[in-house]
């Protein structure tokens, strides 16, 4: 727990920081903080969703061989299970993607520690008003749909996102994150916002190296 605590500390320092450099405003203050630490994680994002892009093609150029791997070994689950490892060995693709977990992982405790101080930061200041919001400690709905795009612009630009998935499955991230911001603090979606940007970012840049 002093591990979270000198953590959250940090995060909140980031945040006081960033509101004093813009102003004292806390609302461009939370967008400043957000983008901040959003960009420092961009290099492990980014390696992370390049090499989850490069499995799921490589994924899908295996398709024809796996199909006559099933239809050889249709009655003979084992036997599939073994062919399909060897083949997966043979292309170099990996079952379990430590890589990506880690870099989920890491990720974590950044947005939770951000939930944790702009939460306090809004219980303690008079947020007062940003931008057509005027009341930033409570919700707002144009911006909970506007970060609902985002969120489906991000999801729709991921290295997983292609044909073969459903439209059920991109639009779930964006449904969610409007029930969400309906009833979080308009604070907290100005900081969702700010991540879900570079997020988008970073899904342009993906599409752009293909």
């Amino acid at each position: 727990m002093a591990v979270w605590t000198v953590f959250v500390e940090f995060l909140q320092s980031v945040l006081f920081t960033a509101t004093q450099v813009c102003g004292g405003n806390l609302g461009l203050g939370i967008i400043a903080a957000g983008l901040t630490l959003r960009l420092a994680l961009f290099p492990l994002t980014y390696r992370m969703a390049r090499e989850s892009r490069q499995r799921a093609e490589l994924m899908k150029k295996l398709q024809p061989e796996i199909a006559r791997l099933r239809t050889r070994h249709k009655d003979d689950p084992g036997a599939l299970m073994t062919a399909q490892a060897e083949l997966f060995r043979r292309r170099g693709v990996k079952l379990f993607d430590g890589r990506s977990l880690f870099g989920g992982v890491v990720q974590m405790p950044f947005a939770l520690g951000m939930y944790t101080v702009v939460r306090r930061a809004l219980s303690v200041a008079s947020p007062g008003r940003f931008l057509w919001i005027p009341n930033i400690a409570r919700p707002d709905a144009i911006l909970a749909v506007g970060v609902s795009l985002l969120t489906y612009a991000v999801v729709s630009l991921s290295a997983q996102a292609g044909p073969q998935m459903s439209r059920a499955l991109v639009l779930l991230p964006a449904l969610v994150t409007l029930v969400a911001l309906t009833k979080f603090s308009a604070g907290l979606g100005l900081y969702w916002g700010a991540s879900s940007v570079v997020g988008v970012v970073q899904g342009i840049m993906l599409r752009r190296e293909r």
